[in-house]
C-alpha cells in the first residue's frame, strides 16, 4: 500500500491529470491519505496556488515514472509506523523521447488497523498516509 501510494503522488501521466480523469485519481490518493496529507497533495497540484505544480511544469510534454529501489519499514515511539523508500523519478519529454532520472527518498508514516483484530472481525481495516516528504538524493 505504500508503494502505491508514493506511485500514485509521484508519477505523472497528462492523461491522469485531464480533466475526465482527475477525478477518479484524486479518489485514489484520498483512500489512502489522511484529511492532512490529501489538502497537502490537493495544494501541492494545484497550478494556481503552486508554481512547481507538476501540471504547470510538466504540461502535455511530460511523463514521470517511478522506480521503487529500497523500502524500508520503521518504528518508534514518537512517530509511530512509518517506511522509508528511495526511487527512481525517469521524466520523458514526450517530443524527444529524453529521458532524465533523479533519485529521492520519501520518509511516510502511516496508520493501520491492527490486523489480528480485522481478521477476527473486531476491527474495520483502515489505513491512511499521516505524513510523507521526499528529498532529492545527490548522485
Amino acid at each position: 500500500m505504500l508503494e502505491r501510494y508514493l506511485i500514485l503522488r509521484e508519477k505523472y501521466d497528462p492523461n491522469e491529470f485531464s480533466d475526465e480523469n482527475m477525478d477518479f485519481l484524486l479518489n485514489k490518493i484520498k483512500s489512502l491519505s489522511s484529511k492532512r496529507m490529501f489538502s497537502d497533495y490537493e495544494d501541492f497540484i494545484n497550478p494556481e496556488t503552486n508554481f512547481e505544480s507538476p501540471i504547470l511544469m510538466y504540461k502535455n510534454k511530460f511523463e514521470r515514472y517511478i522506480v521503487v529501489t529500497n523500502f524500508t519499514l520503521t518504528s518508534d515511539s514518537y512517530s509511530g509506523d512509518g517506511a522509508e523508500i528511495t526511487f527512481d523519478a525517469m521524466l520523458k519529454n514526450k517530443v524527444t523521447k529524453q529521458v532524465e532520472t533523479s533519485s529521492y527518498k520519501a520518509v511516510m508514516n502511516y496508520i493501520i488497523s491492527d490486523l489480528s483484530l480485522v481478521s477476527q472481525k473486531k476491527a474495520p481495516f483502515c489505513f491512511a498516509v499521516t505524513d510523507y516528504k521526499t528529498y532529492k538524493l545527490s548522485k
